[in-house]
């Protein structure tokens, strides 16, 4: 309303010059905007704006609601049929913005009810995706776990696989070792698996091939192929003076896994001194023996 007075006032006086800044959204000049309140608006621009209103500006639905208001306030200064035209043209502005009006209600009418149907398939989707969890009630025994005796569920960490520096020289060894590893920190073990026995194939004398094998085969849930592989890496390692604690951990893993409790406590017990696993045998050795 306080843009209305200006306008009126403007027109009134007569200073139409310093209706300078932006009106609506500027498709109306300052002095384009006077024009329409003292009917000097050409009538191709009018035409113009009028196309313009209809394709939904709201800055100057505004300016259309200012004009239209300034327009019945001049309708009542104006003598004669001035008035006439003025409040023909404030009669269309005025139903040119409740047309926009009644179209901007029916838009929020219809994305009202478009967020109650996304919001009920939002619900939908998200109880599809909880049903797993409700029939599980917990974490199901996969190849990357241990359901232990007494039911509780142990969490199995693969060991971080690095390139040995060295390879013995055997053809083609060091390159089917690294594709190998490429296979095992995908997580794709079992094609890891069978990759590590081919690198070992060609170098039966070193420790990573045979280790990993043996690895891969416990996280893919193949336990009897795991501790033959984990076998060949023990006996490698104790002819080259390695430790074999990290090869205990494993090989007391899958023999739980096997229900074989008595031969993994004993493994687990030599794995206490393992680097990468130690920490964790104190934990799984007291679950064992809270279940018995």
């Amino acid at each position: 309303m306080v843009r209305t007075i200006l306008l009126y006032n403007a027109v009134m006086v007569g200073d139409t010059e310093s209706m300078t800044g932006t009106w609506g959204c500027g498709f109306l000049r300052g002095d384009e905007v006077a024009a329409c309140l003292d009917r000097r608006l050409a009538a191709p621009k009018w035409r113009a704006f009028e196309a313009h209103l209809e394709g939904g500006c709201a800055s100057c639905a505004l300016l259309a609601a200012d004009i239209a208001a300034g327009n019945v306030v001049l309708s009542e200064t104006s003598p004669g049929g001035a008035g006439a035209e003025q409040r023909s043209r404030a009669d269309f502005l005025a139903r040119r913005i409740l047309r926009q009006q009644q179209g901007a209600k029916r838009s929020l009418e219809t994305l009202a009810k478009n967020r109650r149907w996304l919001s009920v398939a939002v619900a939908a989707l998200l109880l599809l995706a909880a049903i797993p969890a409700l029939l599980h009630l917990g974490n199901p025994p996969t190849a990357s776990n241990i359901v232990l005796p007494g039911g509780a569920v142990f969490e199995i960490e693969a060991l971080e696989f690095s390139e040995p520096p060295v390879v013995r020289d055997r053809v083609g060894a060091a390159e089917a070792l690294r594709e190998a590893g490429q296979l095992y920190r995908r997580g794709a073990y079992h094609e890891a698996a069978e990759a590590f026995a081919r690198a070992g194939a060609l170098d039966a004398s070193a420790f990573d091939p045979a280790l990993f094998e043996g690895i891969s085969r416990v996280m893919a849930g193949e336990d009897e192929r795991a501790l033959s592989a984990l076998a060949r890496a023990r006996s490698i390692a104790e002819a080259d003076f390695l430790p074999t604690e990290t090869v205990a951990w494993f090989e007391g893993l899958a023999l739980l896994r096997l229900g074989r409790v008595e031969q993994a406590r004993r493994a687990l017990e030599e794995a206490r001194g393992s680097l990468s696993f130690g920490e964790r045998v104190p934990a799984l050795l007291e679950a064992l023996k809270s279940d018995e």
